[in-house]
């Protein structure tokens, strides 16, 4: 029962988030592309939260201006709302990287 209800949450607070980066497209590029990878980092720790899934703090990046690149192979579902919880990212898969 406990599995199903935290299913339940999952399933409404990933409705709820697409619900509210449907809008985000009328936005201009640069704010939109900023507001929807703050609401997906929401979205990822509040996922993690649900499911009980602590991410395990390592040395985390300065913040600045310069992007940053993580190199994983993962091998579930949940690393990338783990990756994606400890901040703003942007998943390429290897065909985007071939080009």
């Amino acid at each position: 029962m406990k599995r199903l209800l935290c299913f339940g949450a999952f399933v409404l607070s990933t409705l709820f988030t697409v619900g509210l980066l449907v809008p985000l497209a009328l936005l201009p590029e640069r704010r939109r592309l900023l507001l929807s990878a703050r609401l997906v980092t929401i979205w990822s720790r509040v996922t993690l939260k649900i499911f009980n899934i602590r991410a395990c703090n390592g040395p985390q990046p300065e913040p600045g201006p310069n992007p940053r690149v993580i190199v994983a192979n993962h091998i579930s579902y949940l690393d990338i709302p783990v990756l994606v919880s400890r901040g703003p990212c942007v998943f390429l898969a290897k065909k985007e990287v071939s080009r």
